[in-house]
C-alpha cells in the first residue's frame, strides 16, 4: 500500500515539475531565451568531434552518455519544446491516476526531466530536482523488479528497496548539510 502511494506520489511530483517548467521553458532554452539549447548542442558535438575518432556511432553514443538528452534525437525547435515538457507533465498526471501505466508514465516523465536537467544545468540545479530524478530512477528499478500484486502487499525483494534506503540517508544527510550552510 505504501509503495503504490510513493509511486502516485512521484507520478504528482513529475507532474507539477514539468508542468510549472513548461511556461518557463521557451525563455530559459528557447531559441531566443537564457541559454539557447541548440547552441548548447552544438558546442558539445563540437567538443566531442575533436577528441574522438571519426566513427560517427561511436561519436554519438559518447554524446549521448556525456549528455543525456532527447534533443539528440528530435529537433530541439521551440515548438517541440514546449509540446515535450506539457506532454510529459500531462502523462505523469495520467500516471498518478492509472490512466497511463505509472511505469511508463514515471519513465517518459524521468527521460523528459533528465533531458531538461542536462540542457538547463545552469537552472536546473536545485537539490530536489536531483533528488526528483534520483526517486524517478529507483522506482523504475522497483516497478521493472515487482508485479502490481507483489507492491501492493510490500513482498518486495530487499535488493529493490535499497535504492531507497539509500536515498531516504541521502536525503537526510543532505538536507542537514544545507540547514548548517
Amino acid at each position: 500500500m505504501i509503495w503504490n502511494i510513493i509511486i502516485r506520489g512521484t507520478c504528482l511530483c513529475f507532474g507539477v515539475s514539468l508542468l510549472s517548467l513548461a511556461p518557463q521553458i521557451l525563455a530559459l532554452g528557447g531559441s531566443h531565451g537564457l541559454y539557447p539549447i541548440r547552441h548548447f548542442l552544438q558546442k558539445a558535438a563540437s567538443e566531442t568531434n575533436n577528441s574522438l575518432s571519426q566513427h560517427k556511432i561511436i561519436q554519438s553514443l559518447c554524446l549521448f552518455f556525456q549528455y543525456p538528452t532527447l534533443f539528440w534525437i528530435f529537433p530541439s525547435s521551440d515548438k517541440y519544446l514546449t509540446m515535450i515538457t506539457y506532454g510529459a507533465g500531462l502523462i505523469a498526471l495520467g500516471g498518478m491516476f492509472n490512466i497511463v501505466s505509472p511505469m511508463l508514465a514515471i519513465f517518459i516523465a524521468w527521460l523528459v526531466f533528465l533531458s531538461m536537467a542536462t540542457m538547463l544545468s545552469e537552472f536546473i540545479c536545485f537539490p530536489w530536482d536531483y533528488l526528483l530524478l534520483e526517486i524517478g530512477f529507483a522506482i523504475l528499478i522497483l516497478l521493472s523488479a515487482c508485479d502490481d500484486n507483489s507492491i501492493y502487499h510490500n513482498n518486495i525483494p530487499l535488493l529493490t528497496k535499497w535504492p531507497f534506503y539509500v536515498l531516504f540517508w541521502r536525503l537526510m544527510l543532505g538536507m542537514g548539510e544545507i540547514c548548517l550552510l
